[in-house]
């Protein structure tokens, strides 16, 4: 069950394994109290819903993909670490993502503006 971690300060994204994605594991990755945005059908990005307020640093890949999927308006911006987990399974928990999702995500988040 893989997630992706793409950090706010521009650092490798990482790839991890949990043993399973809880509130409890998505809490510790993103810092706090977490808000989910839908980037597609196959995709979920979780990230700390009080980012703004705490003035956390802003996310240049995590907001173009959410821009790009239009999530976001194109005035709006993420902040914070975020966590990109798959879709939900049949009793509506997050899943990990599909090969296909990853390595969608990985041209993502290389790609430049």
């Amino acid at each position: 069950m893989q997630t992706l971690i793409i950090p706010a300060d521009g650092s490798e994204v990482r790839w991890e394994d949990p043993e399973k994605i809880d509130l409890d594991y998505l809490s510790e990755k993103v810092g706090g109290y977490i808000e989910a945005v839908s980037i597609g059908e196959d995709i979920t990005m979780y990230l700390h819903e009080e980012g703004k307020i705490m003035g956390l640093p802003r996310n240049e890949r995590a907001t173009r993909l959410a821009k790009k999927y239009g999530r976001i308006s194109l005035m709006d911006y993420i902040v914070g670490n975020v966590v990109m987990v798959g879709g939900v399974d049949e009793e509506g928990y997050d899943t990990g993502l599909s090969q296909t999702s990853k390595g969608w995500l990985e041209l993502e988040v290389k790609r430049r503006g």
